[in-house]
């Protein structure tokens, strides 16, 4: 038994203006769909929440010509460490525009406050964020004389970590024990 991403909750994130639950299962995960429907913004989302750096004006839901823009935006990753008898642990990021137009940041552990340098302390951020592997438009850069070497390859990570990954190709998706889009 290991610990893998079990969902995602993103509201307010990048292209995310309502808030979005994903299940992934612990060994292959597809999301698929067209151009500009936001699969990469997921895989964004879950490095986001990880990620130590500063937010940004362009982390928020930006808007269009019709959908004003958020002040507001929110990532939770919910894992389960494989393990009936023990339970599941969030960690989360969120982030707010100040009437100042500052961004204001917090970070949560099983909706608990908690600042990022404990965050990391107490769950060891970087082996977690390596126990799985995200891959980001996989069909880009996988010729169809490497695709068969790249699906050998997925069905023997997975049993070592998770995969999620972004793809366009249909049959990347029969492949995955999770189809997302």
């Amino acid at each position: 038994n290991r610990t893998f991403l079990e969902s995602i909750d993103i509201h307010g994130f990048k292209c995310f203006k309502n808030k979005t639950h994903i299940n992934f299962s612990p060994e292959l995960n597809a999301i698929i769909g067209p151009n500009k429907v936001g699969k990469s913004s997921i895989l964004k989302a879950i490095k986001w929440c990880f990620s130590k750096s500063k937010p940004k004006i362009n982390d928020f839901f930006t808007g269009s010509e019709d959908i004003a823009t958020m002040d507001f935006a929110e990532v939770k990753l919910t894992f389960s460490n494989g393990k009936k008898n023990e339970a599941n642990f969030t960690i989360k990021r969120r982030i707010k525009k100040s009437r100042e137009s500052k961004i204001l940041e917090e970070r949560f552990y099983n909706e608990n406050r908690i600042d990022y340098s404990e965050l990391d302390k107490r769950l060891d951020l970087n082996t977690l964020y390596k126990s799985f592997f995200l891959f980001d438009e996989i069909d880009l850069s996988i010729d169809d004389v490497n695709y068969p070497v790249f699906i050998d390859m997925l069905n023997h990570v997975k049993n070592e970590k998770q995969c999620i990954f972004v793809t366009r190709k249909k049959e990347t998706c029969k492949e995955s024990d999770t189809m997302i889009g």
